[in-house]
């Protein structure tokens, strides 16, 4: 049982365009939102990079039942008003052989 202490919102982008180079990518002007969605989000580490510009760059847990049935690793979540990226593949977890819930890490550069 995951204790949810959150509300999220996970944003998936409806389609693709072209970048400069040609390559595609979500397109976040065309998006679709589930909101409202519980989840358990615990910080995990930030890194401060002060060369070419300042950065810092935040990741956080998230565990959810059920949070959205196919969280892709091309989604993003807004947790306390902010975005984060799914940073990397999503872990599926089960308990005799149903889904029991998810985990991700999110990302974002500030």
């Amino acid at each position: 049982m995951i204790t949810e202490n959150e509300t999220v919102t996970v944003v998936r982008s409806k389609s693709t365009v072209r970048d400069r180079f040609n390559n595609l990518k979500p397109d976040w002007t065309n998006v679709d939102r589930f909101t409202d969605l519980r989840a358990q989000v615990q910080p995990m580490n930030s890194e401060e990079q002060i060369r070419d510009r300042d950065t810092v760059t935040i990741h956080l847990h998230l565990w959810a039942e059920w949070i959205v049935q196919d969280l892709r690793h091309t989604d993003r979540v807004e947790v306390r008003g902010d975005s984060y990226e799914v940073d990397g593949a999503v872990d599926l977890y089960s308990e005799t052989g149903k889904l029991h819930h998810y985990h991700a890490v999110l990302r974002r550069v500030v």
